[in-house]
Order: structure tokens, then sequence, then C-alpha cells
């Protein structure tokens, strides 16, 4: 089936710019997460296992960057392109019903599962408190505290990332116009915060000792690893976005065509280099040595590659969206935008695919090619069904609702 986006057929009525490689970018960047975590459950046993998972979190492991860079981009570019943000109520409306109830909906369905599938999983039902935080999409904080259990009920971790955007969408309308008048000082401070606030969560103790509160060393490692998926810790990554869709709509206005293209194809070689130069640090980094343990924000303290990697990659990303056809169509054809549309359920429901597969029917990884294989063919095309459901009867029909009743809200 093919798939009519609502957030596209609305800026498409309302003259505003549509840019299709980017559905293609948040495709290509969840399918990956999804295969990097199959490969977290699936160790093999063979020498060259360390080296491997250095590679899987310098490449697989960053994709996530490419999420928020993509959320940056996507919902600031009408503001870029009409130059005022717009009913604040409209877009609390359809930023609600894109992120929520497909969201709620998994959280349901793992519930359920807790409660009453057969598994060999030791337990452990959300208390309330836990479930009002979760409902609230500020499960992150979780990460602070034994008291509310673990992010997404120990077993939809990935969720954790909602939280963020979350954070996200409530402190854009604040600074949307700032950002809008001054690109060049939102990045700058995209930056600092991200930098000041991963700083933050090394030193916690030292800062600690230094207001006198006193810390001890568990709950400073606590914080620590609590610091990677907060929103501060991906401000740059939004900002990227955000100035890249201001950079999009003025060289489309101010550019000719065949200029812009040309231009665009070099700063995709610099993008391009950069993000070869940035991976490399990452996997050669001393936190890269830690196992699978270490995922995406666990090798970005370093702030030379935490800024270093993310500009690479939006270069990288704007300058393919302006740049040559050839180049966008990876990313920009008809099977990327369905998996596009799909990908959403996809993600949210992969993680209880995968517990599922493990502690109810038992399945083990035996540390051989053949089980790796075995696993994909069942939990992919589970988790595209899944998604292809939730977009067609779920996500769908509510966001169309939201884009209609939005229009008259203030």
């Amino acid at each position: 089936m093919v798939f009519v986006d609502p957030g596209q057929e609305d800026r498409q009525k309302r003259g505003l710019p549509i840019v299709p490689v980017f559905d293609g970018y948040r495709a290509f960047a969840i399918f990956g997460i999804i295969i990097y975590h199959l490969l977290g459950v699936a160790p093999f046993n063979e020498p060259w296992m360390d080296e491997w998972v250095k590679f899987q979190t310098a490449t697989f492991g960053q994709l996530i960057d490419v999420l928020f860079i993509v959320s940056g981009f996507v919902v600031f570019l009408p503001t870029a392109a009409r130059g005022n943000f717009g009913s604040l109520g409209g877009y609390a409306i359809r930023r609600a019903a894109r992120l929520l109830p497909a969201y709620y909906l998994i959280l349901i369905l793992t519930m359920l599962v807790l409660a009453f599938a057969p598994t060999e999983f030791e337990r452990s039902f959300p208390t309330l408190p836990a479930i009002g935080i979760h409902l609230l999409d500020m499960q992150t904080l979780t990460s602070y505290s034994d008291n509310l259990g673990a992010i997404g009920f120990g077993v939809v971790g990935p969720v954790w990332t909602l939280s963020v955007e979350v954070g996200f969408y409530l402190v854009l309308p604040l600074v949307a116009m700032w950002f809008y008048r001054h690109p060049r000082a939102g990045l700058v401070a995209g930056a600092l915060i991200a930098v000041a606030w991963a700083q933050l969560g090394i030193h916690a103790e030292s800062v600690a000792d230094f207001l006198g509160l006193g810390m001890t060393g568990t709950t400073a490692h606590r914080i620590d690893l609590a610091t990677g998926i907060q929103f501060p810790f991906w401000a740059f990554s939004f900002a990227l976005g955000m100035a890249g869709a201001k950079l999009y709509v003025e060289v489309r206005k101010r550019w000719e065509e065949g200029d812009c293209r040309r231009r665009a194809a070099w700063a995709q070689l610099a993008g391009l280099a950069g993000l070869v130069l940035f991976t490399i640090l990452i996997y050669s980094s001393p936190e890269n040595s830690r196992g699978i343990a270490v995922v995406a924000e666990g090798v970005r303290h370093s702030p030379l590659i935490m800024l270093g990697y993310s500009a690479s990659l939006a270069t990288l990303m704007v300058a393919t969206a302006l740049g040559p056809d050839w180049t966008r169509r990876p990313f920009d054809n008809r099977p990327m935008k369905w998996l596009a549309e799909v990908s959403y359920g996809a993600y949210l429901s992969h993680a209880l695919f995968l517990f599922i597969g493990t502690y109810s029917i038992g399945a083990t990884f035996q540390g051989n090619v053949q089980t790796l294989l075995a696993w994909s063919a069942a939990i992919l095309p589970a988790t595209i069904l899944y998604g292809y459901l939730s977009a067609r009867y779920l996500e769908q029909p509510i966001r169309r609702w939201a884009r209609k009743f939005g229009r008259n809200v203030t």
C-alpha cells in the first residue's frame, strides 16, 4: 500500500517545502538501529569479536544522531520557510498526535506481555509511579533512581529517545523565532549546552563536592550513565537540524539550481570526509573498548567527537538534500518512503519482539551467522508488519484528524 503522509499532504496544500530525502534518512537510521540491536543480542564466539563490537558502536551505534538531526530539520522547516512559528495550539496537537498514540500502544502491549505472556524473565510489573512517568514521556528520569524501574519497563528501552524528542518539542516554541533570526548563535548555544551537560555528567562527583553536597561514587556513576539520554546532551544535533532547515530555504531562494548543486557536491565531500574521520576516532576511543553495552552516548563525551561527528553528519545530510539527484536517490525513492512511514511503529516494537523471542519463546543465539540470520528473518518482518499496521490503522488516521482539528486552534 502507498502511504500519503498527512504532514506532507498538509504542507503541500499550504505551499511549504517538502524534502523527501529526510524521510529516507529516518528509515535508514531506524532500520540500522534495529539491526544494531539484533547484533547486540547476537555475540559471535570468535577472536575478532571485540573489534567487531567496536565497529558496530562507531557505525550503527551512532545512527540515533540521524533521528535528532532529522527532527530538528523537519519540525523547524515550516518556520524557516514562512518566517513565523504559527499556531502554538496547532503545533502541540500535531506533535502529540505524531508521537503519543503509537507510543502508548507499545506501553500497553509491553505491560500485557509482562502480565500474561509465559516468560523466563523475572516478572516485575511496573509500579504506578513508573507507569505515570512513562505516560508523561519523562521516562529518561527513571535512570536517576532505583525506585522507578527501568526505561521502557525493562523491555522497550529504545523509548528513551521519545523523552528526548518531547524535550525538543517543548523547547522549540520558546526559541524558534530567536533561532530563525540568529541561526549561528543558536548553533553555538546548542553546542555549549551539549558540551556543558556532558561534562557535568562526567564530573558530577566533583561538582557535588564543590557545592558541599556530597555524593557517593555509585550515584556519580549513575548520573554519568544517565547524562547521555537526556535532551540537553543532544541539543547540538537538534540545533544542526534547525540550522540546516534555515540554510536549505535560503539557498533555494538565492542560488540558481545548477550552482546550488555544484556547491552542495563539494559540501557533501567535506561532510563525508569529516564523518569518516570522526567514525575512526570513535572506533579508536578508549570508551569504545568496554563491549556492546557502550552505545552512542557512551563514546560522545569528548567535545571534539560530540561536535565534530554531528556537524559532519548534518553537513552531509543537508548537502545531499541540495546536491545532485543521483546522490539523493538511495534515500528518495518509493521503497524508502514506504519504509519511512512504517518505521516509527517498527522502532517502537522491535525491542518487544526481541524480548518475546528471548524470554517467551526461548530462542537463543548460538554464536554463528546462521542463527543471526534466523533471528533477523523472524524479527525484521515482524517489526515491519507491526509498523505497517500501526501506521495504517492508528498513526495516519489520528494525524489526519490532528491536522484538520489543529487548523482551528490558536
